[in-house]
């Protein structure tokens, strides 16, 4: 028969092992990252995407470098996902070879990435001054703001620095559409943005990448997850005038609107 002790004893063990358990499956809720695992997209609408409190004018963030921006990332209307077009094949979102396009409807990681030109895949390309002690800053959809949540750091793989929730299975900090959590946007910043110990073999942009969440069903019961380096932005609506322009040249009437462009500038 056991002791009171050797019962004891087996008991602390069980608990350690389910406490690695749940920290493993934690983890793998999140992989690695490397660069190619970020598949390139372009984002077609509903995206909040703003650096140091103006809306990003591109995708490529190298100017960035030597300074802390503030990369405000998330969704723009509350029940509204962010439209976004794979450019090619994506097997975490089923996505075929020529591309294809889905809806986000949750972020829960967001990095800084770059390519590295010596077959490291990225790794050490990019550094900041961020650590598990920084926080994003949440804003709600009321517009209540928390920074508690979202850790930093260097993301295992290739080092990227980034802000984390944690996991979609396992957090509700996230950020979404409002229909799971009432996180609209992120402030994230990246203090003391430079090029890592790889840096000088750093190769094409800085871009900015997520893990997000679609509004598609797996075969497991789960929605498709899976990270996405943004390449691009869709373009700033044209004025309305610009667009009648094109309208009337169309029919002939490019007099007409000289004449209307004419008075709107008077």
């Amino acid at each position: 028969m056991r002791t009171c002790y050797q019962r004891l004893l087996l008991a602390w063990i069980s608990i350690g092992l389910l406490g690695i358990g749940a920290w493993k499956t934690q983890a793998q809720d999140i992989p690695d990252p490397y660069y190619t695992n970020f598949d390139q997209a372009s984002v077609v609408s509903g995206f909040r995407f703003q650096i140091n409190g103006s809306a990003a004018a591109g995708t490529d963030l190298s100017n960035l470098l030597g300074t802390s921006p503030d990369i405000q990332v998330g969704f723009l209307n509350q029940g509204t996902n962010i439209d976004v077009h794979i450019n090619g094949p994506d097997s975490n979102f089923d996505i075929g070879a020529g591309g294809g396009d889905i809806q986000i409807t949750g972020i829960d990681a967001v990095y800084l990435i770059q390519n590295t030109n010596d077959g490291t895949n990225g790794l050490n390309s990019l550094t900041a001054n961020i650590s598990s002690t920084n926080h994003a800053i949440l804003t709600t959809y009321s517009g209540s703001s928390t920074s508690q949540y979202w850790g930093a750091g260097a993301a295992y793989g290739a080092n990227f620095p980034f802000y984390q929730d944690g996991g979609f299975v396992n957090n509700t900090k996230w950020l979404s559409n409002g229909n799971v959590t009432s996180y609209k946007y992120g402030d994230f910043h990246f203090y003391g943005l430079q090029p890592g110990a790889d840096g000088s073999n750093a190769s094409g942009p800085i871009e900015l990448g997520l893990f997000a969440q679609s509004n598609v069903l797996g075969a497991d019961g789960k929605y498709l997850t899976g990270f996405l380096a943004i390449a691009e932005l869709a373009p700033a609506p044209e004025p309305a005038y610009i667009q009648l322009g094109g309208l009337l040249a169309l029919g002939g009437l490019g007099p007409a609107f000289r004449l209307l462009k004419k008075r709107r500038k008077a």
